[in-house]
């Protein structure tokens, strides 16, 4: 049961940008400061959720994402993998939708604003942005268009315009909270890879759709 909000409380952020940590000391400062820098920085609360990191990242995290106005650190204890990382971060999160965020990505400054905007004009239920290679922004996904003969997901082409896509990446991978509730999260059964896979087939199987969206 979900209580009813007063009218006191402060306004539902439109996103939740949760950020998985593991020993991410070299990546954090960089992805931080690029979700502070965002044209919608108002509009978005910052998760960040560590996984038990060795290398100090923890402290170092904590210290930046406390710095933020609606920051959040939240200490896993343990190492819990991608899958139930995430899941137990999105219990704090207040958004209306949820970007699952690698700590080794930054944004450029409109990146979630394009998102967003294109998100709620194509009705999408999950999506990812283009993904550039982190040193030269040469091309690296929009997401997997379909599989292989193998069975894996693959076929990630650039385009120039939103397009349906099988599976977003899920090294952005943003969902609607509510449908992310519906579908039970990310599978703890896996630890990590398949997991964007496995909650993408769940996501058209709803009935809802996925979508690249090579504007962002």
């Amino acid at each position: 049961m979900t209580p009813a909000r007063s009218p006191s409380d402060p306004p539902r952020p439109l996103l939740s940008v949760i950020v998985l940590n593991y020993n991410g000391a070299r990546w954090l400062e960089r992805c931080l400061g690029s979700l502070r820098a965002q044209t919608i920085f108002d509009q978005i609360e910052v998760i960040l959720a560590d996984n038990l990191s060795s290398d100090g990242s923890d402290q170092l995290g904590k210290r930046l994402v406390e710095a933020l106005p609606s920051g959040v650190f939240v200490q896993h204890g343990q190492n819990l993998g991608y899958c139930e990382g995430n899941n137990r971060a999105a219990l704090a999160a207040h958004g209306q939708y949820l970007l699952f965020l690698n700590n080794d990505t930054w944004l450029e400054p409109r990146c979630l604003e394009l998102f967003l905007a294109e998100v709620k004009r194509t009705g999408a239920g999950a999506a990812s942005p283009l993904v550039l290679n982190y040193d030269d922004d040469s091309f690296q996904s929009m997401g997997a268009f379909g599989f292989d003969l193998f069975g894996l997901s693959s076929t990630r082409l650039p385009a120039t315009k939103t397009r349906e896509v099988l599976m977003p990446e899920g090294c952005a991978y943003l969902i609607e909270s509510k449908l992310f509730a519906e579908l039970g999260g990310f599978d703890p059964e896996f630890f990590m890879f398949a997991d964007e896979l496995d909650l993408s087939w769940r996501v058209w199987i709803s009935g809802r759709r996925a979508m690249a969206i090579p504007s962002a």
